[in-house]
């Protein structure tokens, strides 16, 4: 929770608009009980808002961390990349599932692109 007195600008807030995170752009006082923001929502778009005392309970400040960030751990993102791979190999190599199990190629089989000859 925030109180309307440590709203400034550059503030991230949450809970303005149906908890949508958005950047304070200029707060400005009005008397003791209110405050007129200018803010910045994560579409771009600008808007204004006046915010009073009883508003103070809905109101936090917000994580900077967008939504589609790139911090998820390395090796995730690595095995499921591997997997797409092997799902479109297919594609490229219509013997795939030989070079990937453990079945070994018998020297007298032959594959080819076109055919199988044993």
């Amino acid at each position: 929770m925030i109180g309307l007195s440590e709203i400034r600008a550059g503030t991230r807030l949450s809970g303005v608009v149906s908890n949508e995170a958005l950047d304070v752009i200029q707060a400005k006082p009005i008397g003791t009980n209110a405050i007129s923001i200018i803010y910045k929502k994560a579409n771009g778009a600008f808007a204004e808002q006046m915010l009073f005392k009883s508003d103070e309970g809905r109101l936090d400040v917000a994580s900077a961390r967008r939504p589609w960030s790139l911090d998820a751990p390395t090796a995730d993102f690595k095995m499921a990349l591997e997997a797409f791979r092997i799902t479109l190999a297919h594609l490229f190599d219509q013997v795939m599932a030989v070079h990937t199990s453990n079945v070994e190629p018998l020297p007298h089989c032959h594959f080819s692109r076109t055919r199988r000859s044993c």
